[in-house]
C-alpha cells in the first residue's frame, strides 16, 4: 500500500514529467516556426514553469525518483 508521501511524490513527478514532455514539444515547434509568436509564447511558458517546479523542489529538498 501507498503512503501518502509516495502518492504525493508520484503525484509531483508525473506532473514534472508531463511539462517537460509539453516543453520538448513546444520547443520543436517554436524552433519550426521562429515567426510564431504563439509557439515562441508557449515554449517560454512551459519553460517558466519547468523553472518554477524546478526551484519548489530545490527549496523544499524533494527529490524526484527517475
Amino acid at each position: 500500500m501507498l503512503t501518502e508521501n509516495d502518492r504525493l511524490n508520484g503525484f509531483i513527478a508525473d506532473v514534472y514529467s508531463e511539462v517537460l514532455e509539453r516543453l520538448k514539444e513546444a520547443e520543436k515547434e517554436s524552433s519550426e516556426k521562429p515567426d510564431d509568436l504563439f509557439l515562441s509564447g508557449r515554449s517560454l511558458a512551459f519553460l517558466e514553469i519547468k523553472d518554477i517546479i524546478d526551484s519548489r523542489l530545490s527549496s523544499y529538498e524533494i527529490q524526484l525518483e527517475e
